[in-house]
């Protein structure tokens, strides 16, 4: 396609070119080739009614909800998010090699959308925080001034309590890092983002626009944490550190080739320098690190891959992992 942007693959200071990977068959998901003019007048004919009823856009813009009867942040494809006193309607997405934000702010009819051609991205740019810090600038004198709490102090010690991996269910987690003193939150397919200190264990989660206080059991082990976000509130439990072991890198290549789950949805478990990755057509490549010969984890997922070897010591399937759900894949070549 003449004009097509490119994808790339950022790994510190190298780039290179993003595995292709073909999404036709995920439909709205993956067959739109578009740009930011083309989503901004998709928006405001969305918006403006030319798309859909009223009545519709009403129930895709209402928080759904749950059978405990709570509310969450989501309506029909939509995130739904309060920040600074102001609602906004947002979304992201990524693929192989592309990372995309569109928000919505509909009292003031302001729309920002943001579209980058690496994944990962540089350290710096993230086109989620990068639209709302865009958002804020434009609506600052209309937004309710910000009270984070920045200038907390918490030692490192009690820092390092919180480091881990939060099961955020869906297989999604977020990965809390430190570096210089600083904690850091990573959620699936997103970048690491700063965790502000408002209190010894509360932080400012500016990337998604929350709180997040982190919780201790009865035995002052920190076993989960607690995101208060929009006006809702979510409980993610921590999950058990993993013993990762070495493994010959010749026997990784008994595992390397593609899995079939079913319904179209396909990944590839690769070899590179001696590593294996898992790559799926929704989020960036991962490595995968065993705990066993045939059982593996990435930091980043709260997910776990087990491989079945047949006869040959060749992987024949694998099952996937999460929440109690075991779903297997069938391997169907290199």
């Amino acid at each position: 396609m003449n004009n097509e942007a490119q994808g790339y693959s950022m790994n510190g200071e190298n780039i290179k070119k993003a595995d292709f990977q073909e999404m036709s068959w995920a439909l709205g998901v993956g067959s739109i080739y578009s740009t930011t003019r083309d989503l901004y007048e998709w928006n405001e004919a969305l918006f403006n009614g030319k798309v859909l009823s009223d009545a519709a856009l009403k129930a895709a813009f209402t928080q759904a909800g749950l059978n405990s009867g709570s509310k969450v942040d989501y309506g029909f494809g939509w995130f739904l998010i309060t920040n600074r006193g102001l609602k906004f309607i947002q979304h992201s997405g990524v693929s192989s090699g592309f990372y995309s934000y569109l928000d919505r702010q509909p009292d003031n009819k302001l729309t920002i959308c943001v579209l980058y051609n690496s994944l990962p991205t540089p350290k710096g740019i993230n086109p989620i925080s990068n639209g709302q810090a865009i958002s804020e600038f434009i609506l600052q004198d209309k937004m309710e001034k910000q009270n984070i709490g920045a200038d907390s102090i918490v030692s490192e010690n009690i820092l390092k309590k919180y480091l881990g991996r939060y099961n955020y269910g869906q297989g999604m987690a977020m990965l809390v890092t430190m570096k210089d003193k600083q904690l850091f939150g990573q959620m699936t397919a997103m970048e690491a983002s700063p965790l502000t200190p408002i209190s010894e264990n509360e932080f400012y989660f500016k990337a998604r626009n929350a709180k997040i206080k982190f919780v201790s059991d009865t035995s002052s082990v920190v076993d989960r944490l607690f995101q208060y976000q929009g006006g809702s509130f979510f409980e993610a439990t921590k999950l058990k550190d993993e013993t990762v072991v070495k493994i010959n890198p010749d026997f990784f290549d008994k595992l390397t080739g593609k899995y079939d789950f079913g319904n179209n949805y396909v990944i590839e478990i690769r070899k590179e320098n001696g590593k294996l990755f898992v790559l799926t057509p929704y989020m960036p490549k991962y490595e995968l690190l065993p705990t066993s010969e045939s059982d593996y984890f990435a930091m980043e997922v709260a997910s776990k891959m087990s491989f079945i070897l047949n006869k040959e010591v060749r992987a024949s399937s694998l099952n996937s992992t999460f929440d109690g759900l075991i779903l297997t894949a069938k391997r169907i070549g290199e």
